[in-house]
Formats: C-alpha cells, structure tokens, sequence
C-alpha cells in the first residue's frame, strides 16, 4: 500500500506541476503562493512517511529554426529546480534531472531500483488442453439421448 500510496503522491505533484505550466504560471513566477503549496504537500507526504522523488524534465537549450533563422531557446527556463530539490529532500527523496529522453529512462530504472515494487505470482497454467474429456462425455450424453429418442419413435 506504502508503493502505490508513493505513486499517487508523485502523480499528484507532477499534475499540479503540469496544470501550473498549462495555466502559464510555471512554478517560482507567483513564488511565495506556489512554493508554500508545494512545501505544504511536501509536509503532508513526510508526515506520512511517504517519499517524493521530484523529476525536472528539459533541455538545457534546444535550437528552434524559424523564417529569420536558426536561435537557441532554453526549454527549462521555468523549471524552479530548487523548490523540486526542497521537496525531494524534506520527505527523505531525491530530486533528477532529465535533459533527453535517455536520462529520464534511466531515472525511471533507477527509482525501480530504490523503489522496488511487488509483483503479482507468476501462475503456471497446464499446457495441455483438457477440455476434450468433458467435451466428449457431453457428446456421447447427446448422441446416446438421440438415438434413444430415435428408437422409441
């Protein structure tokens, strides 16, 4: 229950995250309003031993070509790495930071690492089909009933 409580709890933190980014107001432009919020939850989680494990996601400059020519853009400008570094720290995780695809994957196999989560059994089914035996005790039920019905008529 503590994994998937973790789950739901990093989930959460990165869909508030992304409504901000939706709405225009990344995380660190209102800081005070936004920074309380985000350390608020963070409280909350540690108070109930839970884990967050904060990611920030983005090239550092990214090269967008236009009409007037070629210009580098820093995607993460917005990206308020220390508030994400505060609340990975104040609930015992770890803050990342993912500039390709490549790094956040191995984010990911690194959390399964330090996050080990159950898998359900492995249950082991018989290769061998066995539904010809009632299959053919029905049949011969049927065949039987009918020729009976057949004889008496």
């Amino acid at each position: 229950m503590k994994k998937i409580s973790i789950l739901l709890t990093l989930t959460l933190f990165f869909a508030v995250r992304v409504l901000y980014a939706q709405m225009g107001t990344a995380p660190g432009t209102e800081v005070k309003r936004n920074l309380e919020k985000e350390l608020k939850a963070a409280e909350l989680a540690a108070a109930n031993q839970l884990k967050i494990y904060t990611i920030g996601v983005g090239a550092d400059e990214m090269i967008v070509r236009s009409f007037f020519g070629n210009r580098k853009v820093n995607p993460s400008r917005d990206l308020d790495e220390n508030t994400l570094v505060k609340v990975a720290e104040s609930t015992g995780g770890r803050y990342f930071r993912a500039r390709n695809a490549d790094e956040l994957n191995n984010i990911y196999m690194l959390l399964d690492k330090l996050e080990p989560v159950e898998k359900d059994k492995q249950y082991f089914r018989p290769r061998s089909e066995l539904f010809y035996w009632p299959l053919s005790v029905a049949l011969a039920l049927v065949a039987f009933i009918s020729l009976s019905r057949v004889r008496l008529s």
